[in-house]
């Protein structure tokens, strides 16, 4: 990860000519979005420890018990609910 993001960060500076604030604002952004999706992968994990789901019923899980229509109860297409609000 480090080096990619150093890499990104060259190309902004060089062949982008961006700012540093710029370049500075790219790399928190990149990192912080990293730690979420780090977090929210450790955190699924856990839920399917916790559950006892195989990856294939923790896709399930995720697909129908979740989003749209986990919230629902009916749909996962956002005009269906919105027809029903």
């Amino acid at each position: 990860m480090d080096q990619l993001l150093a890499r990104f960060t060259r190309y902004l500076e060089v062949e982008r000519n961006a700012s540093a604030n710029t370049v500075t604002a790219y790399q928190k952004d990149i990192e912080e979005e990293f730690q979420v999706r780090k977090s929210t992968a450790t955190g699924m994990l856990q839920l399917m420890e916790k559950k006892g789901f195989t990856p294939k019923e923790m896709s399930d899980y995720l697909n129908k018990k979740s989003g749209y229509l986990g919230i629902s109860g009916f749909t996962n297409d956002d005009r269906d609910i919105r027809k029903a609000a």
